[in-house]
């Protein structure tokens, strides 16, 4: 992609699209109601929401450490720089309290799969409204 024209800043596009993506997933972590959709009792969905907020959250910070390399990569124009999101969470485990960043990140995993478990239980699917049967 650096070789093309303006490489360097699509580069940092995708960067920050990546960055997007990650921060749109904490934001929802907050203001989404991820219980509207289940047909649960009002217990249950009271006890499943934090999963799915921890999950979230988590999901959006684990796009973060990517999102920063490879615009770091356009900023510095080396492509060597712009790795995959194994070598980003490498370079997490790297830092100071790495390894406690990598778990907590990897139990929010898990609450985001336990969410994920419980949704495909009690999700509710409605139909369109449009949806006719006997046309």
């Amino acid at each position: 992609m650096l070789s093309l024209p303006f490489g360097k800043w699509l580069l940092i596009g995708v960067g920050l699209m990546i960055f997007g993506v990650g921060a749109a997933n904490v934001v929802r972590a907050w203001r989404e109601d991820f219980t509207a959709y289940l047909a649960c009792s009002a217990k249950t969905c009271r006890r499943v929401a934090p999963l799915a907020q921890i999950g979230h959250v988590a999901r959006g910070l684990a796009y973060l450490p990517l999102a920063a390399l490879v615009v770091l990569a356009g900023l510095k124009s080396e492509a060597s720089d712009v790795t995959s999101l194994g070598a980003a969470l490498e370079a997490v485990e790297r830092q100071p309290a790495g390894s406690w960043i990598l778990v907590a990140g990897a139990l929010g995993f898990v609450a985001f799969g336990s969410f994920s478990f419980i949704e495909a239980r009690f999700r509710r699917i409605r139909p369109p409204r449009d949806l006719n049967p006997m046309a």
